[in-house]
């Protein structure tokens, strides 16, 4: 006997339809509101530091880290939290995951070298380092090449070490100036009198242009931090007097 489902009275709706759209349309809006929510939970973690303690900045973070598991930056905030509180082990373990979620990223990894170092798991450290200088190779601050020749030159690469620091002195000449040189004070001699007479052979054979004028420039920079200013005025006068226009 054939059923007649389109006489009055009788519904053809499906009264499960609108829960399950319900309930469609609910988790559409949580997914597209949860990062959105992680955002504000990060830029508000971050308004903590330095005015709360440091356990209650590591909480929002914590939180923050839940509402964007894929976000390496709440456990980058979360590691220095546990620096300040003085716990190396649970720092060096957020480090890792911040790593892991982005590992083409050297900052993260440069963090994550210095606290190997710290710990003095220095071949890991080692390896650490060298991906973060590869990752960026312009180092516009210098700071991985840095740490990298000194890690180096601890563990006996001296050549490698002498390389990495030139790079890094002359990307950032302030680093003359850190405390590393208190025990070193022979090997930074050795890099200024280098540095003084690499820039006096470059200053009588090289013609300054726009493509060689930036590195005697730095190497000027370099040469007055180390407090050779003299020297670096005498290369200045010499380089004007050989390139006059």
């Amino acid at each position: 006997i054939a059923v007649n489902t389109t006489d009055a009275g009788v519904s053809t709706t499906n009264p499960v339809r609108p829960i399950i759209r319900y309930i469609l349309v609910t988790l559409a809006v949580l997914f597209c509101a949860i990062p959105w929510l992680g955002k504000q939970q990060i830029s508000k973690a971050q308004k903590l530091i330095h005015k709360q303690p440091w356990e209650v900045v590591l909480n929002a973070f914590r939180t923050a880290s839940i509402l964007e598991p894929l976000n390496a930056h709440p456990h980058y905030y979360m590691a220095l939290c546990h620096k300040q509180m003085n716990q190396p082990e649970l720092a060096q373990t957020e480090f890792v995951e911040a790593v892991k979620l982005c590992p083409n990223y050297g900052f993260y990894r440069f963090y994550l070298a210095t606290e190997l170092g710290e710990s003095r798991q220095f071949e890991e450290a080692l390896n650490q380092f060298e991906i973060a200088r590869n990752l960026d190779p312009y180092d516009a601050d210098g700071r991985t090449r840095f740490s990298l020749a000194a890690l180096e030159w601890q563990l006996g690469h001296r050549e490698m070490a002498i390389e990495d620091f030139w790079a890094a002195i002359l990307a950032n000449p302030a680093h003359l100036n850190d405390p590393f040189w208190e025990n070193n004070q022979g090997l930074r001699d050795r890099l200024i009198r280098d540095f003084s007479v690499y820039t006096t052979s470059f200053n009588s054979v090289h013609v300054l242009n726009y493509k060689s004028a930036p590195l005697f420039l730095k190497l000027l920079a370099v040469l007055r931090e180390a407090g050779e200013s003299d020297v670096a005025n005498r290369h200045l006068y010499l380089a004007a007097y050989n390139n006059p226009g």
